[in-house]
């Protein structure tokens, strides 16, 4: 097949090609639905799907990253073709297993990549299948992987992840940690109050930002230290003493750009109220664990397309409804990338939870697993095919503001 083919011909071909071979990833699922492991524990797991990718003719590296359960399974044309990464997870949580539909999700992205491989033989292309473990309670493999180079050649990466209706891709949070420090001048002689007056109009600071956030922003912040109350060692007589305060302050939203503005200006509120106490300002900032996801709109696009080539609905998701983080997140800060949702499961049933974790095994799940190999094979194909979609991603990726 060369680039010149009817891509309907291709799209086709590509389709029955999922069918033909989800059988046996539908088993695979299944059985990692039965023995769920948890984050860096997922040995069997990674296992089970390295070997059918390597029987399927992808050439395997295990335990990259410096870790047992991750995995790089590649299956190349052309060494000088774009890369296209599908990525698998597979971790469970404690007590309620796969209540995350990781088993499905893993499985998606290694039927859509075995399917992808045996389309287009002669295609350039470069195609990678990457098993990304401990994904949950904040541990993030994907984030290791990315610091351990696995990510360095690819160009494009997706997943789908089970969920309750099919989506392209949607807003995740990301966080960054404030410490709001301040501390008395050496050698002042009025100190007495004033650094904890200083958190407290840091904290009025954080009321006043609260009134204006967008929608899904959140700040939060607690007195982590106000002073201290000794006792005389000469008298009955208690003294406080504030000389250092702090505050702790938490921002999270889904958008990096916001996140750092909403910073800058509580940085402002803060070192006025260092100045108006006569104290020392002390900021320090973090990134937590998990970025926010960043969002593109090319790929998301192309991802829609061809749900609705396959007669699938698509969602709309609801604006009130709460939102989590991901450590897609933080590879969609360093390469085009999306985070789908396939449906798995009716509205109402909330992930981490048993009646999620019988959504993960049933038919409707195993049947949105298949929708999503499918689509995120489509649109693998069509970044593949497409220089102008390659471009477009590239192109919405550069001009998106990114985490420092």
């Amino acid at each position: 097949m060369h680039a010149t083919t009817d891509t309907l011909v291709s799209k086709r071909l590509i389709c029955e090609t999922v069918d033909r071979l989800a059988p046996a990833w539908r088993e695979l699922a299944l059985r990692i639905h039965a023995h769920p492991e948890l984050a860096y524990e997922e040995h069997l797991a990674a296992e089970w799907l390295s070997d059918a990718l390597e029987l399927a003719g992808f050439r395997v590296a295990r335990g990259v990253a410096q870790t047992s359960t991750a995995f790089s399974a590649e299956f190349d044309t052309l060494r000088a073709a774009p890369c296209v990464a599908f990525l698998a997870e597979y971790d469970a949580l404690p007590g309620t297993g796969h209540s995350c539909g990781h088993n499905l999700s893993g499985a998606a992205s290694c039927l859509a990549g075995h399917a992808l491989a045996e389309v287009v033989r002669d295609v350039p292309a470069r195609i990678r299948v990457l098993g990304t473990p401990a994904e949950e309670a904040g541990h993030g493999g994907k984030i290791r992987m990315l610091e351990h180079g696995v990510f360095q050649d690819v160009e494009f990466a997706m997943m789908a992840h089970a969920g309750f209706m099919n989506l392209p891709s949607r807003e995740m949070l990301g966080h960054k940690r404030v410490r709001v420090e301040f501390s008395a001048h050496a050698g002042s002689q009025d100190a007495s109050g004033n650094t904890l007056d200083a958190v407290l109009h840091c904290l009025h600071g954080v009321e006043l930002l609260r009134r204006k956030l967008r929608p899904r922003t959140r700040i939060e912040a607690v007195v982590a230290e106000g002073g201290s109350i000794e006792r005389s060692r000469s008298s009955s007589r208690c003294a406080s003493r504030y000389d250092r305060a702090r505050a702790e302050v938490l921002i999270s939203s889904t958008e990096v750009a916001y996140i750092e503005r909403l910073e800058r200006r509580l940085k402002g509120l803060a070192q006025a109220g260092a100045d108006a106490t006569g104290t020392r300002l002390e900021w320090t900032a973090t990134w937590g664990t998990y970025l926010p996801l960043r969002r593109n709109g090319a790929m998301e696009a192309a991802y829609a397309n061809n749900l609705e080539c396959l007669g699938e609905p698509l969602g709309r998701f609801p604006a009130d409804w709460s939102i989590g983080s991901t450590d897609c997140g933080n590879v969609s800060q360093r390469l085009p990338a999306i985070h789908a949702y396939f449906k798995a499961a009716e509205p109402g049933i909330e992930h981490h939870t048993h009646a999620f974790t019988e959504a993960s095994r049933s038919e409707l799940g195993l049947a949105g697993m298949i929708t999503a190999a499918k689509a995120m094979a489509l649109t693998a194909l069509d970044l593949l095919l497409s220089e102008p979609l390659r471009a477009n991603a590239k192109r919405d990726f550069l001009d998106g503001p990114r985490s420092s």
